[in-house]
């Protein structure tokens, strides 16, 4: 696995989980 697939991976994670739990 690549370093760009994992940043990817870890991005949409990130964008999933603020979807969730918005933080101000």
């Amino acid at each position: 696995m690549s370093a760009t697939e994992i940043a990817s991976a870890i991005g949409v994670s990130i964008s999933t989980f603020y979807r969730h739990f918005p933080v101000r």
